[in-house]
């Protein structure tokens, strides 16, 4: 899934990250992913992937989403305050 994200990202976030990928990657994946997500968007087949994948937390945090239910801390970290947080890049 990483790459697949990483090709939504503008070259700016990918600066900022300092990671990147090949555009024929990049190319390949945006309509793929597309596809895969408007179909796995109807309520019902998300709801299936996640009981099939048997993935708790994320049945949780989609009925939770599906229900509107408000999130235990409702906070938004922009970037600087996510890099005086935690530091300019993680280590293993």
């Amino acid at each position: 899934m990483a790459p697949a994200t990483i090709a939504t990202l503008p070259r700016w976030m990918r600066e900022l990250g300092q990671f990147d990928q090949p555009g024929i990657v990049d190319a390949a994946y945006r309509p793929l992913v597309s596809a895969a997500m408007s179909i796995a968007g109807v309520p019902a087949v998300e709801d299936s992937i996640a009981r099939f994948a048997k993935l708790p937390m994320t049945a949780t945090t989609l009925r939770d989403f599906h229900t509107g239910k408000t999130p235990v801390r409702p906070v938004t970290v922009t970037p600087a305050e996510a890099k005086e947080r935690y530091g300019r890049r993680a280590t293993a």
